[in-house]
């Protein structure tokens, strides 16, 4: 059940993403008051940048070879996961998990 507006407006923390004292567990065998989402908590953003680069040389008339290099989240930004949502939870309100960071892969490819 919801006891007030969940939203802080300072000091928001991947600790404390929102007021969890606005909140309060329903009692036993009923459903509660609230809805099942929170339309004015947010997760936190997500921020991507992937690069890609080839390049074709070729070796032959027929034969052609193709490196490629590609970066996933080339800006190594941390990307949050949402906070745990459950009442009941120790961790109820912290983000407790992130995205992977950077990935690099390269490759070769021969074309004949």
């Amino acid at each position: 059940m919801r006891l007030k507006n969940p939203n802080l407006a300072s000091g928001q923390s991947i600790d404390r993403w929102f007021d969890t004292s606005a909140f309060t567990a329903a009692p036993l065998y009923s459903l509660g008051t609230d809805s099942r989402t929170q339309p004015n908590l947010r997760n936190p953003g997500i921020l991507n940048l992937d690069l890609g680069l080839s390049r074709y040389q070729p070796i032959t008339e027929r034969i052609k070879l193709q490196f490629r290099a590609e970066m996933f989240n080339s800006t190594n930004k941390v990307n949050f996961s949402a906070p745990q949502g459950s009442v009941t939870a120790t961790n109820f309100g912290q983000i407790t998990a992130a995205a992977g960071g950077r990935s690099v892969q390269l490759g070769l490819r021969l074309t004949y």
